[in-house]
């Protein structure tokens, strides 16, 4: 729950805003088209009107975003879910198909009806009332990998932290196969153990090679976001230190790091000084952590000899531009990783723990089921999506059967919490990659 402080600040920026508060209208006509972000590989991709990458959405605390997305796929439902976005009062607007999306034509013979169908639409309206970084993405099968996301930048009228410009790095890895294609082999009787499809490439602000633009002696926010399907980021600017004043769009107290570490979705905002000298270009890296891949194929990168990856690591390398008439360097080789601790991380408005009303743990499991397959389970539980939407039960159900978690399915998982209680999760990490940590929260 916000302290007095928090909630009164909270009041006054939305009645300064209201005056300043927009609506930002955009129109996403989902398509697909194609792209070869790494040079290797030209593949079909899902883009926002005919083009590859979508756009940065880009707000002010307390804009109004109305998001209309035409499906113009002819074979899939698609729909959006706004990464971080608490969606407060909107969250049939939150996107994740068969828990809070569904839509007009819902039919129970499709597996995945409750999504956007295919020359349809619909229009996301929601108010934005928090600052940070985020990304919006599809949250339908293997969309976003397949290209259906970007950035989401909410900025602050009443910012903190002093800047001369801020920039976003995204980070994700990258196949050359849709992942229709390899969801079906992943899924198999011939992958037992379940190892995950291995990236082809990994990409920099989806493509590689990429530079920044410094301008001596000035500060930066790089805004730092990890849109993979699988694989874990370490990013580090050779020769240069970064402060830490965000992590997944709370604040946090400056904190001087030489590296960031970034699982899948994560995000953290750093400022950057610039050098008083412009006569040297740095190299900035971004390297997939492989300790979860099963392997790490010879051709995963045509020049990985000269990479700078300590062991087995693989990364996708851009530069700090100073002076363009500067050469790029070669990265330098590093012995290990930089090191990266984020308890040491102190919220710029600090609250104290409260001790939980309720409390449920999540035992992550990886295991054979009876098909043969290999499956992820909580609980012993792997997801299956309920015919009826999740959001369409709680409102349709009786009032008395609302807080009974088996209508929600038994295969759902599901928790049922009572309305402003502080929830405390357990989760017990059994795999043996690392996974974005959760922490307590309120309802």
């Amino acid at each position: 729950m916000p302290s007095l402080r928090q909630a009164i600040a909270l009041v006054l920026c939305v009645f300064s805003c209201s005056v300043l508060a927009s609506v930002r209208t955009l129109e996403w006509n989902v398509t697909y088209t194609t792209a070869n972000p790494d040079g290797a590989h030209e593949r079909r991709v899902i883009g926002v009107n005919g083009k590859w990458p979508p756009p940065t959405i880009d707000l002010d605390f307390g804009d109004r975003l109305v998001l209309t997305v035409n499906n113009q796929l002819d074979d899939a439902v698609t729909g959006l879910h706004a990464h971080g976005l608490f969606q407060n009062g909107t969250n049939y607007y939150d996107g994740p198909v068969g828990v809070v999306q569904w839509y007009h034509t819902f039919c129970i013979e499709s597996d995945h009806s409750s999504g956007i169908p295919p020359s349809e639409s619909l229009t996301y309206n929601f108010t934005v009332l928090q600052n940070g970084t985020y990304w919006i993405h599809s949250h339908v099968m293997g969309q976003y990998p397949d290209g259906l996301r970007s950035a989401f930048i909410i900025h602050n009228p009443n910012e903190p932290y002093t800047y001369d410009d801020e920039m976003v790095v995204t980070f994700s890895d990258w196949y050359h196969k849709e992942m229709p294609e390899l969801t079906q082999s992943f899924m198999s009787l011939t992958n037992p153990t379940g190892g995950e499809p291995i990236p082809d490439a990994a990409l920099m602000n989806d493509h590689q090679n990429g530079t920044i633009n410094f301008e001596a002696g000035k500060t930066y926010r790089l805004r730092l976001v990890n849109m993979a399907a699988f694989a874990m980021f370490h990013f580090w600017i050779e020769d240069h230190d970064m402060r830490v004043i965000e992590v997944d769009g709370v604040y946090t107290e400056p904190y001087t790091v030489t590296g960031v570490v970034l699982t899948t979705a994560q995000r953290v905002s750093v400022l950057v000084t610039a050098k008083n000298s412009t006569t040297q270009n740095y190299a900035m890296v971004g390297a997939m952590d492989t300790a979860m891949f099963d392997s790490v194929p010879p051709n995963l990168n045509p020049s990985i000899e000269q990479l700078s990856w300590p062991a087995n690591e693989v990364d996708v390398t851009g530069w700090v531009v100073y002076d363009s008439n500067n050469s790029n360097p070669t990265p330098k080789l590093l012995d290990a990783f930089y090191d990266w601790d984020d308890t040491l991380f102190v919220p710029l408005e600090p609250e104290p723990v409260l001790p939980p009303d309720e409390s449920c743990q999540l035992d992550v499991l990886f295991g054979t089921r009876g098909n043969g397959k290999n499956y992820a389970m909580f609980n012993g539980i792997s997801y299956t999506p309920p015919i009826v939407p999740t959001l369409l039960t709680v409102l349709s159900a009786p009032s008395n059967y609302s807080m009974n978690p088996t209508i929600y399915g038994t295969y759902t998982n599901p928790f049922v919490l009572g309305h402003n209680n502080m929830v405390q999760i357990v989760l017990n990490n059994g795999d043996t990659g690392n996974h974005p940590c959760i922490v307590p929260f309120k309802t």
